[in-house]
């Protein structure tokens, strides 16, 4: 008797190829103190100063605690800048966030309830290098009564 040929076996089905997970989106990255400073500062400036002005004239900024003055000197005396609604002064407010590629600035601060909020400029962008100070609000446009104001030079 002759032995049975064995048959062959059945090749394996190839598995399918399991799809690749889908990267999950990088968390962007949190701005340092020290560029959000730079941050605050190029914002007040841009606010401030008028676009398009040709001639270079000595320029004074007067950053203060609740609010921003900028005076020009001109050829009769010294020139103080108005804001988009007429006023000397300007709140030291600058709100982040609120959408993309986009900042407030000033008065316009006093109605937005999104974004992070920076009050006092001033101590934002003139503290000493120790992290310690003020940094984003996260309750926006507190009443400014009822807040104390942060202290740059810890004194009592």
């Amino acid at each position: 008797p002759k032995p049975k040929p064995k048959p062959e076996p059945k090749p394996k089905p190839k598995p399918k190829p399991t799809p690749k997970p889908k990267p999950e989106p990088k968390p962007e990255p949190k701005p340092t103190p020290s560029a959000m400073r730079r941050l605050a500062l190029l914002a007040a400036l841009a606010a401030l100063v008028g676009r398009g002005a040709s001639d270079l004239k000595p320029l004074g900024l007067d950053f203060g605690s609740d609010s921003c003055v900028v005076a020009r000197l001109q050829s009769g005396g010294v020139d103080v800048a108005v804001n988009s609604i007429s006023q000397r002064r300007t709140p030291s407010a600058v709100i982040l966030g609120h959408e993309p590629k986009r900042r407030l600035l000033g008065e316009q601060t006093q109605t937005e309830r999104r974004g992070m909020l920076f009050k006092d400029v001033r101590a934002l962008l003139f503290r000493r290098g120790d992290g310690a100070g003020p940094g984003p609000n996260p309750n926006p446009n507190p009443n400014p009564e009822s807040s104390p104001s942060p202290n740059p030079n810890n004194e009592p």
